[in-house]
């Protein structure tokens, strides 16, 4: 169900997805390996890091433990 409340669907290839056919960007993280490598380049903290990890890794710590 869409947000339109129709059942139409528009089925695209990954390769349309991906804007490529290229394995490399079909079958991967390219885009995020792109914006990381940018982000050491540029001296840039990524958009995700080892701080947010561990934020989640609490979280679902304390979420096991039935703290939450």
């Amino acid at each position: 169900l869409h947000i339109d409340g129709t059942l139409n669907a528009e089925e695209i290839t990954t390769e349309e997805a991906a804007g490529s056919d290229a394995r490399h960007h079909t079958y991967g993280f390219f885009g995020e390996n792109r914006h990381f490598i940018d982000c050491i380049k540029n001296n840039v903290e990524p958009e995700t890091h080892f701080a947010d990890a561990v934020k989640t890794m609490e979280l679902a710590d304390r979420i096991y433990a039935g703290q939450m």
